[in-house]
């Protein structure tokens, strides 16, 4: 049996793409499944059956504990590639490069692709600190004799392409962060309540994930809210926001804007169908935010849900399963932008996870 080994720094239950990935690689019947990660600061809830999981560390505020946490995490990493001998390796982000880097120093015919989950440009690397810029280095060796790589979309791949000229000879892919196939299987369904739902007078919008005033435009939404007097309702639900986006949120002594705890990722769609409009608020103050996806773009769209998104983030706009949607009955701020599915293009798009598993041949 083929052993896979998926690097992924970050606590697992942090980033839904990876989970699902490894979710659907269960298709896969040939491939021993091992993912290196570290401990999440809750619970260690992803435990999937398809999967050995190994939580080779603990990341800390305190920068000690934190260092030691990087040494200790490549170490037994490196020692458990030696002992499992994978012949393919997928690594999610730079902060889990080194291992597999010394590793495809020794072994060279092992199939090794890097997928990223950001994109970070050379100019924000500047602020990042010593250790991540030594990585980003070692990261960029490696782009010399890896397999493939990957960014989210199609704007990331050409921004990477053109930061990295001449260090990259293999295929770069546009892999978008997608949720799990069978939350499109249930789309009609979840698609049906959801209309139901608008037969109300009020159009009820939600909010899921991290919340900022820094970086979206948290306080225009929350007065155009209360500008229309209760003709619309948000909700958000986040177990990561700054002081004062929680101030502000809960400031507002109005029945028609709640702050929820954050729920867990796979019951999303159940969550969803209360809803009409999902939000995503960046302000694109950073290449990231402008060049970006949002993984909740997708997950709101799959449960049947309209999306309204900044103007600023860009690369929504050239993403071909999408349209523009122009509704002169639903008035909305004049920052944001509104979009729905192309739907003879639902069900192909959930393909693109054969991609992955194309990857690994």
């Amino acid at each position: 049996m083929n052993k896979l080994v998926i690097i992924h720094f970050q606590p697992l239950e942090n980033y839904p793409p990876v989970m699902n990935v490894i979710n659907e690689l269960k298709i896969l019947d040939s491939i021993d499944l091992n993912v290196f990660s570290i401990n999440n600061n809750a619970v260690n809830w992803f435990n999937p059956s398809n999967a050995k999981i190994f939580r080779l560390a603990t990341n800390s505020k305190n920068s000690l504990k934190r260092y030691w946490g990087y040494l200790k995490f490549n170490l037994i990493a490196f020692v458990l590639l030696l002992k499992l001998k994978p012949k393919k390796i997928i690594i999610y982000e730079t902060l889990s490069v080194l291992p597999a880097y010394f590793y495809k120093l020794i072994f060279r015919k092992t199939i090794v692709h890097i997928h990223f989950h950001e994109y970070l440009s050379n100019y924000e690397l500047i602020n990042y600190s010593v250790y991540f810029k030594l990585l980003n280095y070692i990261e960029k060796k490696l782009y010399y004799f890896c397999n493939s790589l990957s960014q989210t979309n199609i704007d990331r791949v050409k921004l990477f392409l053109n930061d990295n000229s001449g260090l990259i000879l293999s295929p770069v892919y546009d892999i978008p962060n997608l949720p799990p196939i069978n939350w499109l299987s249930n789309n009609s369904k979840l698609e049906m309540n959801n209309n139901n739902s608008r037969k109300g007078n009020v159009i009820k919008l939600v909010h899921i994930g991290a919340l900022s005033t820094d970086s979206m435009y948290l306080a225009d939404l929350i007065n155009w809210i209360i500008d229309q007097n209760g003709a619309y309702s948000i909700d958000f639900y986040t177990n990561n926001l700054s002081q004062e986006a929680e101030l502000l949120i809960t400031s507002q002594n109005y029945n028609f804007i709640k702050l929820h705890n954050s729920i867990n990722y796979f019951s999303i769609p159940q969550l969803l169908v209360n809803f009409d409009v999902g939000l995503t608020i960046y302000n694109g103050h950073i290449p990231n935010y402008t060049y970006n996806v949002p993984n909740k773009v997708y997950e709101y769209l799959y449960c049947g849900l309209d999306v309204w998104f900044s103007k600023d983030l860009l690369s929504i706009n050239n993403v071909e399963y999408f349209n523009p949607l122009n509704d002169n009955k639903v008035l909305r701020p004049e920052f944001l932008n509104v979009i729905k599915w192309e739907k003879e293009l639902v069900y192909s798009i959930s393909q693109h996870y054969l991609s992955i598993y194309n990857l690994l041949r």
